[in-house]
């Protein structure tokens, strides 16, 4: 097996989970919700870029590294995101969730966030934030 350089191999998992994210939401897109949030400015495609202020690889407080997320902001009021880890032992860890979203012009809450939380979401310029549980994460959205 070749030798992949530590930076490549984060891009790479990086690449691969954004890619799981995308599979799944476009596997969720087959439902609509006529109640929908008033303002569709949140809707769009984000690549997970920091955790609390600070750039990815974020170690979790179980020894994980968080290596790379996504998240789709779907018109019909949903949502999927998707996390990659690596484990303390060298294993691939991927965790989505999906559910609905609220809102109205550039702030609103995703339920059900990791954890099983509500999250508060706020969009400035191209930059999505999401917090929940002690965790900021940031967002670009693509």
């Amino acid at each position: 097996m070749p030798f992949l350089h530590p930076v490549r191999r984060a891009r790479d998992a990086r690449q691969a989970a954004l890619a799981l994210v995308v599979a799944t939401a476009v596997a969720a897109c087959g439902s609509s919700d006529s109640t929908g949030p008033t303002s569709n400015a949140l809707v769009g495609t984000y690549q997970l870029q920091a955790v609390n202020g600070s750039p990815l690889p974020y170690t979790k407080s179980n020894g994980d590294q968080l290596v790379s997320g996504g998240v789709l902001v779907h018109s019909d009021a949903t949502y999927d995101a998707g996390e990659q880890s690596t484990g303390s032992d060298g294993s691939a860890k991927v965790d989505s969730v999906g559910s609905n979203w609220s809102g109205s012009g550039n702030t609103g809450q995703f339920s059900n966030w990791f954890g099983g939380g509500t999250a508060q979401v706020a969009l400035q310029g191209s930059v999505l934030t999401v917090t929940a549980s002690n965790l900021t994460k940031t967002y670009q959205k693509q």
